[in-house]
């Protein structure tokens, strides 16, 4: 019997890379908290540690939420970088199950605008992936 309250890891340091087997064989999912394992690792490991890390989840049947600056520049602006709108596609076309907005809302001049757009980024990315199948 399982607990209906779930337990998700956050991972974001080298001691969280190497137990990772472990962390998501007892968790209920992880986060991938890429700002902080953007600190600990080079920056230009971050998008395979990611891909990999939910690949990871995915064979183990476990969801997974990838953070951390996923549409940052609209903090401020009512647009989003290209590269962050790609970020996020990417992010559903690795497989990942949930994206977490921060600052974007929690301190974001559009919070409203953002997850609208969000939305319309995974549903846009979703739909193209049941095309690949």
């Amino acid at each position: 019997h399982h607990p209906a309250c779930k337990i998700f890891a956050k991972v974001e340091s080298r001691v969280a890379l190497r137990n990772i087997d472990t962390i998501i064989r007892q968790a209920d999912g992880i986060i991938i908290a890429r700002g902080d394992l953007g600190v600990c690792v080079p920056i230009y490991q971050v998008p395979v540690i990611q891909k990999e890390l939910i690949n990871k989840c995915r064979l183990a049947h476990k969801p997974v939420v990838v953070a951390t600056q996923m549409l940052d520049s609209m903090t401020t602006e009512v647009m989003p970088t290209r590269a962050e709108v790609s970020d996020v596609a990417n992010a559903i076309f690795d497989g990942a199950d949930y994206v977490l907005l921060s600052s974007e809302t929690a301190v974001g001049k559009h919070p409203h605008k953002v997850i609208d757009l969000m939305n319309k980024i995974i549903k846009y990315a979703e739909e193209y992936k049941k095309k690949l199948k």
